[in-house]
């Protein structure tokens, strides 16, 4: 997948036509809707969370989306993101439908992904099997740049076809907009902050390790100011709110003291 950043780089926006299917995991609850691009007219089916859903909102639907940005500007594996617009043919034709009413508070834009065939919610079996050292690593520290702690035992939310591991679930993500008093110097990685990052699913495959590889936490230097000015023009305008300034800051000063941002993550793994 291209960069965020590369000029041709392109969120779709898929006009959906049909309900699917419900998917059986995530507290979500995402649905399958099948949708035609309003670009190329391509249909394909694509797996929704509709901000009118219990667990769901505008600023989950911001937070999904800005993860799977960074998440594709450093190049991990994420579902195709787009946005599923959900108008009012699409509610009328889901009359009776068992989640007419939350549709119904979901018209407009919604965080979705391209449906991934053949993949499977990667089981802790697996993990320590068939995964590659390199994939878990970038992904640990993917999810400490956005302060994702929501890999869990029961769900590591992660997708996989035995081959690839692709990464999903980010709308608990970048929790430090949640704090009464931010950290003002968010390099910082706080005592809070390394004892949630020490129970990250993904840390007992890593700690100790002698043979770490940071090269990927250079590739950080990615999010500056031209990516989140691309970022801007992707989103709908209702969601580039102080939720979204919030985020775009802490990364950029993370950013702007790097050197010191690494020194904090490999304390964590130590």
């Amino acid at each position: 997948m291209i960069r965020v950043s590369d000029p041709s780089f392109e969120l779709p926006v898929i006009h959906g036509t049909t309900f699917s299917n419900k998917l059986q995991y995530g507290k979500t609850k995402p649905i399958i809707i099948l949708g035609h691009d309003t670009k190329t007219t391509n249909l394909n089916s694509y797996v929704t969370k509709p901000i009118g859903f219990p667990e769901m909102s505008i600023e989950k639907s911001l937070r999904e989306i800005l993860a799977s940005f960074i998440a594709i500007e450093l190049e991990l594996k994420v579902p195709n993101p787009a946005l599923m617009y959900i108008s009012n043919e699409f509610l009328e034709a889901n009359i009776g439908n068992e989640y007419y009413s939350m549709l119904e508070n979901s018209i407009g834009y919604n965080f979705s992904t391209k449906y991934l065939e053949g993949f499977h919610n990667l089981s802790v079996n697996e993990l320590g099997v068939n995964a590659n050292y390199f994939d878990l690593l970038n992904i640990f520290l993917f999810d400490i740049l956005i302060d994702n702690c929501d890999r869990r035992q029961e769900n590591p939310n992660l997708l996989t076809n035995s081959e690839e591991i692709y990464i999903i679930d980010h709308e608990l993500a970048f929790t430090f907009i949640l704090e009464l008093f931010p950290n003002a110097e968010p390099w910082k990685i706080t005592d809070s902050q390394l004892q949630s990052y020490r129970n990250h699913i993904l840390f007992r495959y890593l700690k100790k390790k002698n043979n770490f590889d940071y090269s990927f936490v250079d590739s950080f230097e990615r999010l500056e100011n031209s990516f989140w000015n691309k970022v801007e023009t992707l989103i709908p305008k209702e969601w580039s709110n102080q939720v979204y300034e919030k985020i775009k800051t802490n990364i950029l000063i993370k950013i702007d003291n790097l050197n010191n941002y690494r020194e904090e993550i490999r304390r964590v793994l130590l």
